[in-house]
């Protein structure tokens, strides 16, 4: 996985919940909405540290596409208090600060691979298969109000040794 990965699928999320049921009659006088973060759950067969998953989601919430949401759908997506206060000091520093930490929404999110690759001593091809599952929660009932996965591939080539 690398960073050209998250960027696309910080894009296909905005546009995905920009254009769900939940958020089809929200616009920008709506009441705000302030989703964060609260899982991230590795299934996949690399390794991601806890700082590398929340990494990937301060990347997601501080992507324009993202960050855009607030201004056409008065929708902002923050991580929880102590995991990054950059995301909060670039991208949502005109939210006030109560608003900040007291979460309308919870976003839940997982990642999950399949690894396929050519069998035999002489294999030289292997294609990982990831995606991320997104679900957005409301917090006060708790019900699911929007789910989304965005897949993509990495392909390695050469002497696959055991």
């Amino acid at each position: 996985m690398d960073v050209s990965d998250f960027d696309a699928m910080a894009a296909a999320m905005a546009q995905s919940l920009a254009g769900s049921e939940a958020l089809a009659e929200r616009d920008p006088d709506s009441v705000p909405w302030v989703i964060t973060v609260d899982k991230v759950t590795n299934l996949t067969s690399d390794v991601m540290t806890q700082a590398e998953q929340w990494a990937v989601m301060q990347r997601i919430a501080g992507a324009l596409p993202v960050r855009a949401l607030r201004d056409t759908k008065n929708v902002s997506l923050v991580l929880p208090r102590g995991r990054s206060d950059s995301v909060i000091a670039d991208g949502d520093h005109e939210l006030p600060g109560a608003m900040r930490w007291t979460p309308t929404h919870v976003l839940h999110a997982t990642f999950m691979s399949l690894t396929r690759a050519e069998e035999g001593e002489d294999a030289k091809r292997r294609v990982e298969a990831y995606y991320c599952e997104f679900e957005l929660l409301h917090v006060a009932g708790g019900e699911p109000m929007w789910t989304d996965r965005f897949e993509y591939k990495r392909e390695a080539r050469g002497a696959i040794w055991d």
